[in-house]
């Protein structure tokens, strides 16, 4: 990439008012790469004689951008502007997408230094990450030739992507209800997303039976407590079963004590 170049002695002044403009070209392994986003951050003005002036928005940071003579000054002087920028969410002044050749352009740009912010590309199951770098507008050759058109190639590395593992919104203790019910007889299954209440068993229900000691269940029956079912017969009423008792013993009584007299007439007689 081109990095920031402080000006020369003998370079003529900078042309202040003049419109700049920055295409980031951007590839891997000799294949553009196209759909990366950038964005582009003002962190200082530019005078005539090529002296900066940190922006609103960065003079707090305290970060030296005149006295760097070196690609690593301009790298750390980098690192520092971007990790201000997240810590004080400093809005972006622009933002562009790479096209198919890999290239993103912004245009209209006033003299300065920006900041371009790491960015990062997920394509598949990898992922390319380019780091965060200064770049000065104009540009200024080795013959101390200002130009104001300005070209950077973004350093992109290469690292597998993994998805992240979506968060698990059941909070500690718990559980979830079911959200059907089973009918006796019949079978149920757990969805999937359910969480199963502790002593339940998923699957396939069994029907419920209820017998009286002695009695009979069909699969499927359910029966109330006292009485018992047959095959194909009605269901007997508990009351029904009772009354007839105290009326047949009266009922065996009178019929022995009519036999009594009788027999003691035919005695008389």
């Amino acid at each position: 990439m081109l990095a920031a170049i402080l000006p020369t002695a003998a370079a003529p002044p900078i042309d202040t008012a003049a419109s700049c403009s920055l295409t980031i070209q951007t590839e891997y392994a000799g294949s553009p790469l196209a759909g990366m986003r950038f964005s582009l951050y003002r962190v200082a003005t530019a005078a005539e004689s090529g002296y900066y002036t940190l922006t609103a928005d960065y003079a707090a940071s305290g970060t030296d951008v005149n006295g760097v003579t070196d690609a690593g000054g301009w790298r750390a002087a980098a690192a520092s502007l971007a990790a201000w920028t997240a810590e004080h969410r400093v809005a972006a002044l622009a933002q562009a997408t790479s096209d198919a050749q890999g290239e993103a352009t912004f245009a209209a740009l006033t003299p300065g230094l920006y900041l371009v912010g790491e960015t990062r590309l997920v394509a598949g199951r990898q992922q390319y990450i380019g780091g965060a770098f200064l770049v000065a507008l104009p540009g200024i050759t080795d013959a101390g030739v200002w130009f104001y058109d300005v070209t950077a190639i973004e350093k992109v590395e290469e690292k597998p992507y993994k998805p992240p593992t979506p968060p698990d919104t059941t909070k500690p203790g718990e559980t979830t209800e079911p959200t059907g019910t089973t009918a006796s007889g019949a079978t149920g299954t757990t969805a999937p997303e359910e969480t199963t209440i502790p002593g339940e068993v998923t699957g396939t229900t069994e029907p419920e039976e209820t017998t009286t000691p002695g009695g009979s269940t069909e699969p499927g029956e359910t029966t109330e407590p006292g009485t018992t079912t047959a095959p194909g017969g009605d269901l007997p009423q508990t009351g029904q079963l009772r009354w007839p008792v105290p009326v047949m013993f009266a009922l065996g009584v009178l019929l022995s004590t009519i036999g009594i007299l009788l027999r003691r007439r035919d005695d008389d007689a």
